[in-house]
């Protein structure tokens, strides 16, 4: 998200993580599952283009980033 611009080169900033995240039951499938949130408080003025997910691949504290 773009939050100031400054001799041509755009800033990037972190928004606030997303809030009340839920799986969305009804849309679960053998390979995929859905998801609903809503988005955190501080946007730093514009909106949200889209969030990484990642999931950990059972104990082994390895993640996956989808």
């Amino acid at each position: 998200m773009e939050s100031r611009i400054g001799n041509g080169a755009v800033i990037l900033t972190n928004p606030d993580a997303p809030i009340n995240l839920a799986e969305v039951y009804s849309e679960r499938t053998a390979i995929s599952l859905g998801l609903t949130w809503e988005a955190g408080a501080l946007d730093g003025g514009s909106s949200v283009k889209d969030y990484t997910i990642n999931y950990q691949i059972g104990d082994s504290g390895n993640y996956l980033e989808l």
